[in-house]
């Protein structure tokens, strides 16, 4: 608290002394629990001499409906307060000690304090500024005392934390070396996680770059010309019609199979329902704790692959970005969408991504990322029992409807349900542009059939 002696802040308590009180440069007297500090003796002497004003009256003489707010006295505890600052002797009641206030006005209307008060006024200030300057000097001490605390506790939390992550991160490479078997160098790539943000293309860079664009890429290229600059219609029509023309050609050219250093891996060694650990997200929820659910299959032409998970604090479905496992050691990207488990509150959006790697023997070992979830890693083992899965085209036709029934759309007519209010339509999304044919462009995702 400021105050005209220079004070920023009050660290001293309040001194009292023959029944007046000082803190900071405030110097009053309390009655019944009430401070009041001196009155100025004008002001005081107004107040024991108000008269109320005649009521204000119309133009035609008669008194107006709104008269000005009519005058507040100050309360009994008030007046005895000003009897004690001024040396006369306190009086409870309101009337009376006004009556013994404007008595000691005198015939002079004047009223002074008595130097005894004014010297005791001093004395008291006085004394109060050199406590409050220990008092200072103390709680500055104990301020660097408690900053030296609370960094040794910082410290120590710190240390706790990286021993605990490191213990956990420990504990996950024993728990997949344990799962696996034998650790496989695959789960260790991170090549594709945390990318910085790449250079403008130069004109001589883009062919290479090009070349490095998976098939999916393209079509979703491709696409976006077509839509964006309508002049490129009649180029890429040519193109695709000499490409359709060269591929008939060469249907009767054996298919070159994967190099001498990849494996090949077939679709039936990878689809199907998978035993599932997440350490870093099961550190966080208890109910993310293994083993966790989740079923792989591919889409109906084999263009992609779609997936349902239960992780347990989130559930939901991945459709990949990339074509399906062909060789051990495939790092196929995906997108996901899903709910989380306590009001099921959904979730999507361009951070919901990972990467799933098939190590082959059914080991597979993921990254992925999402705004209820953060970042985790999990991985998992086929299940060897494959009886009563059902059937594989329902299910993944069950989870193509699911991935397109989380939007917007349905993510704030749901949100208005919670609060029991309408809002809207719950609404699905059509299907994606992907796996075009040479018969007309589309998705298999409007297919039932693989």
């Amino acid at each position: 608290m400021s105050s005209n002696w220079g004070y920023k802040q009050e660290y001293a308590p309040a001194i009292s002394m023959d029944g007046f009180t000082c803190t900071g440069n405030r110097f009053y007297v309390v009655v019944d629990g009430n401070q009041h500090e001196r009155e100025g003796a004008q002001q005081l002497y107004n107040l024991l001499t108000y008269t109320p004003p005649p009521p204000t009256l119309t133009k035609k003489g008669t008194v107006a409906k709104r008269q000005p707010v009519p005058h507040k006295d100050h309360a009994a505890h008030f007046y005895c307060a000003q009897l004690i600052h001024y040396g006369l002797k306190p009086l409870k009641t309101r009337e009376p000690a006004k009556k013994r206030l404007l008595a000691a006005f005198g015939a002079g209307q004047t009223l002074s304090v008595p130097a005894s008060i004014l010297q005791l006024e001093i004395s008291m200030k006085e004394e109060w500024k050199k406590a409050n300057k220990v008092a200072e000097k103390k709680y500055q001490e104990e301020a660097v005392e408690r900053d030296r605390r609370e960094r040794e506790e910082r410290q120590q939390r710190d240390i706790r934390e990286k021993e605990r992550r490191e213990e956990q991160e420990e504990e996950q490479k024993t728990m997949m070396k344990e799962f696996f078997g034998v650790f496989d160098a695959y789960a260790l790539d991170d090549s594709d996680e945390d990318e910085p943000e790449a250079p403008r293309l130069s004109k001589a860079q883009m062919p290479k770059e090009i070349a490095s664009l998976s098939n999916d890429q393209m079509r979703k290229l491709l696409f976006k010309l077509l839509a964006d600059v309508p002049e490129v219609e009649d180029v890429m029509k040519n193109e695709i019609e000499k490409a359709q023309a060269q591929g008939r050609k060469s249907k009767t050219k054996p298919k070159a199979g994967p190099s001498k250093n990849q494996k090949a891996l077939s679709v039936a060694q990878w689809k199907g329902s998978y035993t599932v650990y997440a350490p870093k997200l099961a550190d966080n929820w208890d109910d993310a704790e293994g083993p966790l659910e989740l079923e792989v299959y591919p889409s109906a032409k084999s263009s992609h692959l779609w997936a349902a998970f239960n992780f347990g604090i989130i559930s939901g479905v991945i459709r990949s970005s990339d074509a399906p496992p062909k060789t051990i050691g495939d790092k196929i990207h995906f997108d996901w969408r899903g709910r989380e488990s306590g009001e099921g509150e959904m979730t999507f959006g361009d951070r919901n991504k990972g990467a799933i790697t098939f190590l082959g023997d059914g080991k597979i070992h993921a990254r992925m990322t999402g705004d209820l979830c953060s970042k985790f890693e999990f991985f998992g083992k086929q299940c060897a029992v494959k009886e009563n899965i059902g059937d594989p085209v329902e299910k993944v036709s069950e989870w193509k409807q699911e991935w397109r029934g989380i939007n917007w759309s349905s993510y704030n007519a749901a949100s208005q349900a919670r609060w029991g209010k309408w809002g809207g339509d719950w609404k699905i999304d059509g299907p994606a542009y992907s796996d075009t044919s040479e018969e007309r462009p589309g998705s298999d995702d409007d297919e039932d059939t693989s």
